[in-house]
């Protein structure tokens, strides 16, 4: 781009004063072929030198200091914003046939890592009741194993089950996670994979299946085949996964279980082991005394089997340790969870999720406890009914337990959703087609040629929002602008060629329609059903009427055709033109909007290709990720609005700086004068092309504009305005986790509490 910036001053200097002759079109052609060639060598040049230099120890050492500080965070999040992990006790459970040699009877968490490290190969399952601490001991594990990594020791990476897709090969699941989570190239991401440098920590294989029996063909059973054929070089790639026992089990008797592993089940929490962990986390023992005695002298009660989980222990410790504002006075007593109405640990647990969510909101939050329930519970809803059977939109399995804001938006209704979003693109266009209606300068014998110039684009613009339904997230991005320029000259090219042959396609239909009108029976209703079937026959033999999205094509080549054939049905009727001059007219016209067209799409599409970059980020900073996407719509819009002005501004400048005979006036002195013309004009059409572009090109966001539009309170789905901002301040209270890219909650218990009561109050006081 700098070569090319550099020809453009030398012509500024040179062109102005060279006369007919002076430059040779074909050299000049293929001086351009020349220069596009070398920019395509520097540019794989360019990428061979960067990859050379990534080194593939360097890079797994850089990925595994990126892992440790947001697994670590992820750890003190769990265990309630402290550092006190209970020494959760665990026993060997041997599966049916082919388990890890090493595996000792019986562990604990401390010692994890002596245990993992003595299997053969090292493939490990943990399993456990819900709340039981499984993901907190797969943690354990992965940080225990960062802290302790030689050079050449693969790095734990820890995702979650549900985002495998059905069918998607492990290599690729962890190609994508690491691209996604950790901003890795996909060359980086697959090298690390191919070199044996990644240790899947997978969680929640329970939770891809809502059938707490999932079957021969589930997604659960799919997954665990795949772990089975998972390989690196000619042994088991070493794996790490949690399960609920209850769903392994299951799996275990449809003979399906991860082959050449050790399973291992976390057991309950002993009523010793409780008032340890208590005795650690409380401030006073004297406000705990009865729980505390209650597991003492009866361990084997509702109450002791109720707290025999870290997950409730912890709620446990949240709710009772909450003060008033000043720290002086607890807000609740524990005494609650020694009343006679908790007789079962059933009841135990629903007492502590009712009261958590209160009790994890501060005094001073900008959310009341009402309206956190009722925005969290809405989540909750979506997500569990994701999980009652596999609910699908255009080929993407919805997911029951991640929450992505750009991906939200079929909560409001899939459907609805998308209508909403083609409505908001359409708006702006259908605004200028009503000025253009009103006679605000253009005449009415040009209305349909000018119809056809705005029905063609925004007819585009809805196929492509309806055929992607799940639009990259995506940024306007000027880093590395050598490396991308090349991107931006093939986008231009692309745009230009087919602007210009959809043009003359259409110009030739235009022709062939005029003909037919100029027969038997002409006039404008007549053509324009010709032109309807003529774009109909068209669209489908381009298409072969197959497809996601022929029938869009279809209905949009028929428009246009219909457009262009009742106009120049009118014109026929009325005489004004024989069947051969319309149709090398209607070639003629075709050939004008291909120009148009092409010059339109040709720096949108270049600005698109060359400098919009798919954007990876956490979780937490997804919703500046979503607001940059939309932004960056309206700035590829105007920046595309503005060079494609200067052309047209260039072009005729360029034409009316020609002196005229006699005038004592040279180009270069014309030029001057209607330069700040052209810019100002150019500056108008780019900010024009903002609402009509804009929307289109940050898709992302706009689907995410039109979610919040959908869940206002009066949508029975109430959700804030500012849904980022408010989910993180929820993981900063502990109510929701962060799995990469994902939000999630903090542990299932809570989603399905939620989704049970929608509404806040009505649970049972002790």
């Amino acid at each position: 781009m700098g070569l090319i910036a550099l020809a453009s001053v030398v012509a500024w200097r040179l062109l102005p004063e060279a006369r007919a002759g002076d430059i040779d079109p074909l050299s000049a052609v293929v001086g351009l072929l020349a220069l596009a060639a070398a920019l395509w060598s520097g540019r794989l040049t360019l990428r061979s030198l960067r990859w050379q230099e990534a080194d593939i120890a360097v890079l797994a050492a850089r990925l595994a200091r990126s892992i440790a500080k947001a697994e670590a965070d992820a750890r003190r999040q769990l265990l309630g914003a402290d550092d006190k992990a209970i020494d959760l006790d665990f026993i060997f459970r041997a599966a049916p046939a082919r388990n890890a040699e090493g595996a000792r009877p019986a562990g604990r968490l401390t010692e994890v890592l002596e245990y993992y490290r003595a299997l053969r190969p090292a493939r490990l399952v943990v399993t456990g009741p819900p709340g039981s601490g499984k993901t907190v001991l797969a943690l354990e594990l992965l940080l225990a194993l960062l802290e302790n990594r030689a050079d050449g020791d693969p790095v734990p990476v820890r995702l979650s089950a549900t985002t495998w897709r059905s069918g998607q090969s492990v290599e690729d699941m962890v190609t994508s996670h690491l691209r996604q989570a950790y901003r890795l190239r996909k060359a980086e991401a697959a090298e690390l994979s191919r070199a044996g440098l990644i240790l899947l920590v997978i969680d929640g294989l329970d939770e891809m299946d809502q059938d707490p029996a999932p079957g021969h063909d589930s997604r659960a059973a799919q997954a665990l085949r795949a772990l089975n054929a998972y390989q690196h070089v000619r042994d088991k790639a070493s794996v790490v996964l949690t399960c609920r026992t209850g769903q392994y089990q299951v799996l275990k008797q449809h003979r399906i279980w991860m082959q050449d592993a050790a399973q291992v089940e976390i057991r309950p929490v002993v009523s010793g082991k409780a008032l340890t962990f208590l005795e650690q986390r409380i401030t006073d023992v004297r406000h705990w005394r009865h729980v505390l005695d209650a597991l003492d002298f009866y361990p084997d009660g509702p109450l002791a089997q109720g707290l025999s989980t870290p997950w409730r222990l912890t709620m446990a410790v949240v709710i009772y340790e909450q003060r008033d504002p000043r720290g002086h006075r607890y807000l609740r007593d524990p005494e609650e969870l020694t009343s006679s109405a908790l007789d079962s640990p059933e009841a135990v647990g629903d007492h502590l999720l009712h009261r958590f969510i209160p009790a994890s909101i501060p005094p001073d939050a900008p959310y009341t406890p009402s309206q956190v329930h009722q925005w969290l519970a809405v989540l909750a809803t979506y997500l569990n009914r994701n999980l009652t059977g596999e609910h699908h939109v255009r080929g993407r399995l919805l997911s029951g337990n991640d929450i992505e804001l750009h991906q939200l938006w079929p909560l409001a209704g899939a459907t609805r959703v998308r209508i909403l979003t083609a409505l908001v693109i359409a708006a702006p266009w259908l605004a200028l087609a009503a000025l253009i209606g009103a006679g605000i300068g253009v005449a009415p014998d040009y209305f349909v040629i000018v119809a056809i110039y705005i029905v063609s684009p925004l007819s585009l613009l809805i196929v492509w929002e309806w055929k992607n339904p799940w639009p990259e997230l995506a940024r306007f991005d000027l880093s590395g602008f050598a490396e991308r320029s090349w991107g931006f000259v093939r986008g231009l090219i692309f745009g230009l060629v087919s602007g210009i042959a959809a043009g003359l396609t259409l110009g030739l239909l235009a022709g062939l329609v005029a003909f037919a009108a100029l027969g038997p029976a002409p006039g404008g209703p007549v053509g324009g059903v010709i032109g309807f079937l003529s774009g109909v026959a068209g669209a489908a033999l381009l298409n072969g009427a197959r497809g996601k999205w022929a029938r869009a094509v279809i209905c949009l080549l028929g428009i246009v055709g219909g457009l262009l054939g009742w106009w120049i049905g009118d014109l026929a009727e009325g005489g004004l033109m024989d069947p051969w001059d319309a149709l090398t007219s209607g070639l003629a016209l075709g050939a004008v909007i291909g120009v148009v067209m092409g010059l339109v799409a040709g720096p949108m599409i270049g600005l698109y290709w060359g400098f919009v970059v798919s954007t990876v980020v956490e979780a937490r900073n997804l919703r500046y990720a979503v607001r940059a996407n939309l932004l960056s719509g309206f700035v590829l819009s105007f920046a595309g609005g503005f060079l494609f002005a200067l052309f047209f501004g260039g072009m005729g400048l360029w034409v009316l700086s020609a002196p005229e005979p006699g005038e004592d006036l040279s180009r270069r002195d014309v030029l001057a004068s209607i330069i700040p013309t052209v810019l100002t004009g150019s500056i108008v059409v780019a900010l024009a092309a903002v609402p009509l572009f804009g929307p289109s090109l940050g898709l992302a966001g706009l689907r995410y504009a039109v979610l919040l539009l959908c869940t206002r309170k009066w949508s029975g789905q109430w959700l804030p305005w500012r849904l980022g901002g408010f989910l993180d301040w929820c993981y900063g209270a502990g109510l929701i986790r962060v799995a990469g890219v994902a939000y999630q909650f903090r542990h299932k218990e809570i989603q399905e509490h939620l989704a049970r009561h929608p509404q806040p109050g009505g649970s049972p006081s002790p």
